[in-house]
């Protein structure tokens, strides 16, 4: 996709990040304020889903995971996407 981009005069780079890391959100909107570019859209499409599973087999690890990344990670990211967006 970023080679595609840039091949139609586009700049763009992409940065792999484990969401449900907070460090790891970190270090990637670290790397788009080196990159000084401007952010105008924050697409939150990560998320994860695990083989489907009876209830009474869910453990807690398997519930934080999910939780990690699919709630806590996007709203990390939309904390730091508006902090870049409103300057």
């Amino acid at each position: 996709m970023v080679t595609q981009i840039r091949q139609q005069g586009g700049d763009a780079f992409a940065v792999q990040a484990d969401i449900a890391e907070e460090a790891q959100v970190m270090a990637l909107f670290q790397r788009l304020d080196e990159e000084a570019m401007p952010l105008g859209v924050l697409v939150n499409n990560a998320g994860i889903l695990f083989t489907r599973c009876r209830v009474e087999d869910l453990s807690a690890e398997r519930l934080q995971r999910v939780f990690a990344t699919n709630v806590t990670g996007a709203f990390l990211c939309c904390r730091e996407a508006v902090k870049r967006m409103g300057t």
